[in-house]
Formats: C-alpha cells, sequence, structure tokens
C-alpha cells in the first residue's frame, strides 16, 4: 500500500467517519469496536475496502423516493485497530476518537475468545466506551487549537 492511499483514507475518514465501541447485548460485559464510514457513492467504499479490508453494506430501504441508495463500509476488531494506528499520524479531527479506538484495539488478544474476561479488562473497555461516548457527542467541546 502506497503512503498516499493512507493519507488519502485517513482523510476520508476524518471527514465521513467514525469509530464505534459498542456492546452488543446490554446483560453481558462484552464490546467490539468498529470503523465506520457512509456514503451514497460506494466507490471510495470499495477503494477502503481493497486497501483495508472489511464489508460494504447498504443502509436499508430508502425512507423517500428523492433519497439516495446508502452505503457503509465496516471494519471491525484488530482490524480496525490497524486501520487506525495506520490513519492516526493524518488525523486532524478524529485523531482522539482514534487514539481510544487504539487503546480499545490493544485490549485484543490478551484473553481467549468466548472466555470470560477478566474484570479489569472489562472494566478498561466499559471506560473507553464512554470516553467515546463523550468524544462522539454532537456538540460536544472540542479544543480547535490542537
Amino acid at each position: 500500500m502506497k503512503d498516499t492511499d493512507v493519507v488519502w483514507a485517513a482523510g476520508f475518514f476524518d471527514g465521513e467517519g467514525h469509530v464505534r465501541i459498542s456492546r452488543p447485548c446490554p446483560r453481558k460485559a462484552r464490546y467490539s469496536l468498529a470503523i465506520i464510514i457512509g456514503q451514497v457513492d460506494p466507490r471510495p467504499l470499495s477503494y477502503l475496502r481493497a486497501l483495508f479490508g472489511g464489508a460494504i453494506t447498504s443502509n436499508g430501504p430508502r425512507q423517500r423516493s428523492t433519497h439516495a441508495p446508502a452505503f457503509r463500509w465496516i471494519l471491525s476488531g484488530p482490524s480496525a485497530g490497524s486501520f487506525l494506528r495506520a490513519v492516526q499520524p493524518y488525523l486532524r479531527v478524529k485523531d482522539r476518537e482514534a487514539a481510544v479506538g487504539i487503546a480499545f484495539a490493544e485490549s485484543y488478544g490478551i484473553a481467549p475468545r468466548n472466555v470470560a474476561l477478566p474484570q479489569y479488562l472489562t472494566d478498561l473497555r466499559h471506560d473507553l466506551h464512554g470516553q467515546l461516548a463523550v468524544l462522539n457527542r454532537k456538540g460536544a467541546d472540542t479544543d480547535a487549537t490542537s
């Protein structure tokens, strides 16, 4: 992969994407990391998939006949962490969100899959989920000088 591909991906993610740490089942303490970018034009999403992997999904039926179909590129798990590490040096808007996502990704591989996570790891992921929620809040106070 060329440096220009990574720089392009960083700019595209900075403007159109987001980091998500979700908890699929509220009764369980499992969290997962994903990168999501939505677009009506699937071509840049196909390019991201060719560069980094992941999947492209449709956002379902249009709400109105005047709405264009929309698509999402989703990259999850350790691959999401690899993506964030690659683009982080070039981010100008979502650098703090990327740092939280990278911290979460570093928690992968510590405990085997399908085994209860140690409490400290559950606590760490819960804290990172909360940090990201604050950063992703609409109208969140941001430091324009960073």
